[in-house]
């Protein structure tokens, strides 16, 4: 891939036709001396000043949901150099966040100095109060290792300042000229730390400390520029509550969570810190392709180990590195007048107040900083058993079957539908609220379908109630409804599955012209049935002999006419017990109630006798267990479609 040019303010592509005139992008005049910044990768836009605009009251605190914007003005296409009294031979140095720079002869000095000057400003505007702004800190500061300001004032282009001519370059440059090591890098911080530390006693905080903030004269004097975004101490912050002021690539966490209260000198350590990382590894300590996935990186991402991108370097000067850009500003140096005197005791080969961390600082630096995953782990088998448990719970039946033991009254099908999770215990029909268009539920089948409504009634003794109608023939042959239940799923000799059941069934429709008939006779009673279901081999029936069609204890009951007997909710109920089941039958809700008992003797005699267990092809021996109230209820259809309601099931002793 080919190397990219860069423009020196915008960090922008630059065409390879425009190596020294005007950016494309935002106008800047790029001088003859600046470098456009060869780099395999595209550069972070960050090393500019950057803001974030003030936070929505409503929006959630986080980066992501800010707005960044570049705190630049743009340079005329064109630019005349001003008129300055006293001041002549001026000629373009370059272009800053503010201003332009140019350099230039003071008369009758005879002095060479740098003269900035501010572009496209009005009176009011934030960039003409952050330029003052650098004129008051500089003013204050005398150090040898601060550029300082010789006057100001204003000139054709508007307000300007001159201050000492720096010869030499920037440590940013330096870097991309290969000419730094670690040693160098450590010495540059450390004549830097001490020029930040005299500001620091004046109440000035830089807060934009970064290698292209940093010059080396011919001689490698270190010079600490631009104070355009310093903070006075106890002074008025021009600075609002969420917006970022600095450099995404070196600024301090406090500095990027866009609180200008929180941020004091040892934001400053922190960006030493960050200059002497990018210095010592050639590697910015945060650096993603937008300022905005920097900040991003900075708030959630640890700091990388600088040892990561070099390999050879030294572990303390790593450790030096590592407790500058503590997260925590109390973890940091206390000043930088301290990290000065850290990095040339490393220097001499003297003991540091920073020291390699061991294996077990960095095991618990590591727990610390990921506690809240680790909590989260720690917590997640007790958190996924309280999931279970409470899912568990939520089981409508375990909620049926909790109701049940505790003597309640169960509904299993009101007016409307179903009220507990239902299933089929052999060819699953058609379930639908629609049968005739009133709403209440039922099912359609062609063959002889079971649903099953309750599980295990949880007692011994118990009533079900249910309202039950036929409402059509929905195939050939016979066509009947009503409950089931005693159902036990047992094994034949040959290993095949059995299903075995009672049934208590009547049917509505057969033909009045037939009424007289020996089957109609038989189909207008209630009837027990005992059902063989065999998995493999369809359906197999015994019909017990009691009540026969004929038996006058059988309940019968004599259909008036198609028309008035067809579509009528018939009320079914069982009183169940070890002793046996009593059948309570309602034609209509004029009719009076008729009962009929099939005691424990007749079920088993039924279930046990060898005549009646013998499957009738091939003959195997069928194993069913006795009688046992304790086992599965529902409704049942054959070649019908039925619509059911109010089935109810109460826990309670036979009398």
């Amino acid at each position: 891939m080919p190397n990219s040019r860069f423009c020196p303010h915008c960090r922008r592509a630059v065409p390879e036709h425009t190596p020294n005139g005007v950016c494309p992008s935002c106008g800047s005049v790029i001088g003859p001396g600046e470098d456009t910044d060869r780099a395999e990768e595209t550069p972070l836009a960050g090393e500019a000043d950057f803001r974030l605009g003030p936070a929505d009251p409503n929006a959630t605190a986080t980066l992501a949901a800010r707005t960044l914007r570049q705190e630049t003005s743009v340079a005329p296409r064109t630019l005349t150099p001003p008129d300055i009294p006293n001041h002549t031979h001026l000629e373009f140095l370059g272009r800053g966040g503010m201003g332009v720079v140019f350099r230039a002869i003071q008369r009758p000095t005879d002095r060479e100095v740098a003269v900035k000057v501010m572009l496209s400003f009005t009176a009011d505007s934030p960039s003409h109060a952050r330029f003052l702004n650098e004129i008051r800190a500089l003013a204050k500061l005398k150090h040898n290792g601060i550029v300082p300001i010789y006057e100001a004032g204003e000139c054709d282009l508007g307000p300007y300042f001159t201050m000492e001519f720096v010869d030499g370059r920037t440590a940013a440059q330096h870097l991309r000229a290969g000419t730094i090591g670690p040693t160098e890098a450590a010495r540059i911080v450390a004549d830097a730390a001490e020029g930040v530390h005299a500001a620091h006693l004046q109440g000035i905080i830089h807060r934009d400390i970064k290698p292209s903030n940093i010059l080396l004269d011919r001689e490698g004097r270190v010079k600490v520029t631009d104070f355009g975004l310093a903070k006075h101490v106890g002074g008025a912050d021009m600075t609002e509550q969420g917006v970022v002021v600095g450099t995404p690539s070196y600024m301090s966490p406090e500095q990027a969570d866009a609180d200008p209260d929180k941020v004091t000198k040892l934001a400053d350590v922190y960006c030493l810190g960050s200059t002497l990382f990018h210095l010592a590894t050639g590697h910015a300590p945060h650096r993603q392709q937008t300022p905005m996935a920097t900040l991003m990186q900075k708030a959630q991402d640890p700091t990388p180990p600088p040892r990561k991108f070099c390999p050879t370097l030294c572990p303390i000067l790593e450790a030096i590195i590592v407790k500058s850009m503590a997260r925590a500003p109390g973890d940091r140096y206390e000043t930088a007048a301290v990290l000065a005197d850290d990095l040339r005791r490393w220097g001499r080969g003297e003991p540091t107040l920073a020291r390699p961390l061991t294996r077990g600082q960095k095991v618990c630096r590591y727990l610390r900083r990921h506690r809240v995953a680790l909590t989260v782990l720690l917590l997640l088998p007790f958190l996924a058993s309280g999931v279970a448990i409470a899912k568990r719970e939520a089981d409508p039946k375990r909620q049926l079957a909790r109701a049940l033991l505790r003597g309640e009254k169960v509904v299993l099908v009101d007016g409307k539908g179903l009220r507990v999770p239902a299933s089929w215990d052999a060819n699953e029909g058609k379930l639908t609220n629609d049968i005739l268009g009133d709403g209440t539920v039922g099912f359609e089948t062609q063959l002889e379908s079971l649903l099953r409504l309750v599980d295990d009634p949880m007692t011994d003794n118990y009533r079900i109630e249910a309202e039950l109608r036929h409402c059509s023939i929905a195939g050939a042959g016979d066509s009947f409804v009503g409950l089931y239940f005693g159902l036990d799923e047992t094994t034949a000799g040959d290993g095949t599955p059995v299903t075995r059941l009672f049934t208590i069934r009547y049917s509505d429709f057969w033909k009045s012209n037939e009424i007289n008939s020996p089957l109609v006779a038989a189909a207008h009673r209630l009837q027990v049935k005992d059902v063989w279901l065999l998995r493999e081999g369809g359906w197999y029936e015994w019909y017990t002999s009691y009540p026969s069609a004929g038996d006058p204890r059988a309940l019968a009951f004599q259909p008036k006419s198609d028309s008035v007997y067809r579509n009528v909710w018939r009320k079914l109920a069982l009183d169940v017990s070890p002793g046996g089941v009593r059948v309570t039958w309602k034609l209509d809700e004029q009719s009076p109630p008729q009962v009929m008992d099939l005691p424990v003797s007749v079920l088993d005699q039924a279930l046990l006798d060898p005549n009646m267990r013998r499957k009738t092809a091939g003959g195997v021996d069928i194993r069913p267990r006795p009688w046992s109230p304790r086992r599965p209820i529902g409704v049942l259809a054959h070649a019908a479609a039925v619509t059911i309601r109010n089935v109810e099931l109460t826990p309670a002793p036979m009398n």
